[in-house]
């Protein structure tokens, strides 16, 4: 989970499953008037650290990732949460 402690505002790391669940995270926040740029690009940055994503989510990765699924590959539970404590500092 990652939470803005300034804005209140929490992230469910668990949601982000997929390249599209990742994507759709930041827009939902993009879209929202009161969140400001430099907290979406924030919580662009930390999605980045955590999920590594051009590792772990793009299907083209070289890297023997996570299980693909019609085409996209898929993180489970458990390696979301190996990701975040791997991250944490």
């Amino acid at each position: 989970m990652l939470h803005h402690t300034a804005l209140g505002c929490i992230v469910e790391l668990d949601c982000c499953c997929t390249s599209e669940a990742v994507l759709d995270t930041i827009l939902q926040w993009t879209d929202q008037w009161w969140v400001p740029p430099k907290v979406i690009l924030d919580l662009v940055r930390a999605l980045n650290d955590i999920l590594r994503p051009q590792e772990t989510l793009c299907s083209w990765c070289m890297y023997g990732g996570p299980r693909v699924e019609e085409d996209h590959r898929v993180l489970d539970p458990a390696t979301l949460r190996r990701l975040a404590n791997e991250a944490a500092p």
